[in-house]
């Protein structure tokens, strides 16, 4: 029927892609929604598909480097607001997280890797000195969070199958607690920027290594009351203890840098 309008080998090419597109469609359409369906009942989503997606970086941001670099921020933020969720289940009378431990960190480990070449790729297009500084305060800031993700993972993994009498109950209850306080505070100064939230940062992130040297002195001599296998796990959470200390008091000293840089 085309060939018989006499149009040109080209023209007719196009008519019939056309053509098969419409028709595909048409036939397809009524039953959209029933293989939507199916496949999502045939293959759900993974956990770490659903967590694992950045909820702002997109390519299109690239070409103005400022507005990228405000979302790989609230990227970042969001990185943060789910770090208590890592610990929450270890909590006493605490909210279960919609997400199991493991894939809230490999979702996580995802994000801040995605990050990370989001930042890459703005470096590479954009050689302004302002950009550079920035971006590099980026990087580290996304680094310290893929470092805290891990350490709290290896904390929960390490609390969790673990008996160890209502003696180290209670000072595990005591870390667990402070540790959510500041994941918690941290966020809350990542998000929106309060002096009085960084100073008291900044107070409770100090040095702690001389308190839990002396909490571990007391644990390990308690070889007649604690099973070797607790004394050992008491070491190892005092150990993750202090280093996400550490880690956090690393990024409160990076957000000070960050806010003075874009004060200037």
């Amino acid at each position: 029927a085309i060939q018989l309008t006499g149009i040109s080998p080209a023209f007719t090419l196009a008519v019939i892609y056309m053509l098969v597109q419409v028709i595909s469609d048409l036939v397809a359409h009524p039953f959209h929604h029933t293989i939507e369906h199916a496949l999502a009942r045939l293959s759900p989503p993974t956990e770490i598909e659903v967590v694992g997606k950045p909820h702002y970086l997109s390519d299109h941001a690239l070409g103005e480097p400022q507005s990228a670099l405000v979302l790989v921020e609230r990227e970042q933020e969001e990185l943060l607001a789910k770090l208590p969720d890592f610990i929450n289940p270890l909590r006493e009378d605490s909210v279960t997280p919609a997400y199991k431990v493991e894939s809230l960190h490999d979702a996580g480990q995802k994000v801040a890797a995605e990050c990370a070449e989001f930042l890459t790729n703005i470096a590479d297009q954009h050689h302004s000195r302002d950009v550079l500084e920035r971006v590099v305060l980026l990087r580290q800031r996304n680094e310290l969070i893929r470092s805290l993700q891990e350490v709290l993972r290896d904390l929960y993994l390490e609390i969790q199958p673990i008996d160890h009498g209502e003696s180290a109950q209670q000072l595990l209850h005591g870390m667990l607690e402070s540790l959510h306080l500041l994941l918690l505070t941290l966020s809350e100064a990542q998000a929106e920027w309060n002096p009085e939230d960084m100073e008291i940062l900044r107070s409770l992130t100090h040095d702690r290594s001389e308190m839990m040297d002396s909490i571990r002195r007391r644990f390990i001599g308690m070889e007649h009351t604690l099973s070797k296998e607790a004394q050992q796990s008491i070491f190892a959470v005092t150990m993750h203890f202090e280093r996400v200390v550490w880690l956090l008091r690393r990024y409160v000293l990076l957000l000070d840098q960050s806010h003075l840089t874009l004060d200037l």
